[in-house]
């Protein structure tokens, strides 16, 4: 039951960009970037995460004939290789290696991602029967076996480097003629940004006690590639330490979900993360947080005292939200090198326990009011004591609003750097 009837599905109405992955939901996970074995349990690998927000409807079938209810029509051999039907299903007889019979898919769009699925059945002398996917120059794109004389299920998905791709059946074996039965051969489109992991040994872990994808912050990560135009909205990001809004700009190409290089991500786990194209409003961006903290995502980072370097390199963001910040009492790194930062809110800081601010802002695009809002916000904390350090570079300098709170600061023992060398 959704908080409140809430469905993150309606934030992409209309065709509206973006990416929701959403990891208590079991079924969008697989061990293995492919997309040929499901996550079932606690401490499996997460090797491909699907991307909910264009519904996980599947486009038409692009196979001709996969159920071979019209005898092989559509199907052609290769050399050494014969296909026939025989009691509802095709036979497949290659007499030596690398020959099987095959169909060329036309209309594919680059990039995309496409679902394939059959069954399959070893018969006389094969050892494996084969379902892939590959170029119409014959570089393998994708391969899934069966290497069982009982039916099996075979599922998988790949995404398309060309506009025209070959499916192709293929029995194998050490002694020949082979044979390898396979039927209901089915190949469309899963709409979507899912994100993957060729790596086995950088994949997330599932742990379902909430159900989330936990990293490591060394290497974990997972990788979308964000089509054509980038996105320009709202992300919201859900985790174990908190969950906030942030506004981004996500430009075209690969980008990684949890931390960048694994490394400078604000918690240990994935509970939910939703990028639109397109701002949210306060109403939408609140039920989306409300949504992922009923999937157990931490709402508020009131209990983090350890800022250090959660959002460091995150080019993406361009403003900031309001969150509890105050069990604070490390900030340093926080936000270096969010070279896109521009916006700051107000009161971000009055209730920090600690001082140490060092590097939190180089690098950034905060505007005069940003930048003001920061510095007056220390002095609202009174912090008087311990390690007092603050540094930006980049972006605007303060007004003299925000240089009156230096001084402020200062007589208090501070050390503080600000573009324009107040």
């Amino acid at each position: 039951m959704r908080s409140g009837g809430f469905d993150p599905a309606s934030l992409f109405a209309g065709g509206i960009a973006g990416a929701w992955y959403d990891p208590s939901d079991i079924d969008t996970l697989f061990q293995d970037s492919a997309g040929t074995t499901s996550v079932t349990a606690s401490g499996q690998p997460v090797g491909l995460m699907l991307d909910k927000s264009k519904g996980l409807v599947l486009g038409p079938e692009l196979v001709t004939n996969g159920d071979f209810a019209n005898n092989v029509t559509g199907w052609t051999d290769t050399a050494n290789a014969v296909i026939a039907y025989e009691s509802g299903e095709a036979s497949v007889t290659v007499a030596s290696a690398s020959n099987g019979t095959a169909q060329t898919l036309s209309d594919l769009t680059i990039g995309a991602s496409y679902r394939i699925s059959g069954v399959a059945r070893l018969g006389t002398n094969a050892t494996v029967a084969d379902l892939r996917v590959l170029t119409t120059v014959g570089a393998l794109v994708f391969n899934i076996r069966c290497s069982s004389t009982s039916t099996a299920v075979l599922s998988g998905i790949f995404v398309a480097t060309a506009t025209e791709h070959v499916v192709r059946l293929q029995p194998a074996a050490s002694v020949y003629p082979a044979v390898a039965f396979y039927d209901n051969i089915s190949v469309r489109e899963l709409p979507g940004n899912h994100a993957t992991q060729t790596t086995a040994a950088a994949r997330p872990i599932y742990q379902t006690a909430p159900d989330r994808v936990t990293i490591n912050g060394v290497d974990d990560r997972m990788t979308v590639t964000v089509p054509v135009g980038g996105f320009t909205g709202t992300m919201v990001l859900a985790t174990d330490q908190g969950t906030a809004s942030y506004g981004v700009t996500i430009p075209a190409g690969a980008y990684e979900i949890g931390g960048r290089g694994g490394l400078y991500f604000p918690g240990n786990a994935i509970v939910g993360q939703l990028i639109r194209n397109g701002a949210l409003s306060e109403g939408e961006a609140a039920a989306t947080e409300a949504y992922f903290v009923e999937k157990g995502a931490t709402a508020s980072y009131g209990a983090v005292t350890d800022f250090s370097n959660f959002w460091r390199d995150w080019l993406e963001l361009t403003s900031f939200p309001l969150i509890d910040t105050s069990a604070g009492t490390r900030f340093d790194r926080a936000c270096q090198n969010c070279s896109s930062l521009t916006s700051f809110p107000a009161n971000a800081f009055d209730n920090v326990q600690g001082g140490d601010f060092t590097d939190a802002f180089t690098n950034t695009a905060l505007t005069q009011a940003s930048i003001d809002n920061v510095l007056v916000s220390l002095v609202a904390s009174g912090i008087s004591a311990g390690t007092r350090v603050f540094n930006q570079s980049g972006g605007s300098a303060p007004s003299s609003t925000g240089e009156a709170a230096i001084d402020t600061l200062r007589s208090r023992g501070w050390t503080v750097t600000v573009t324009g060398g107040y």
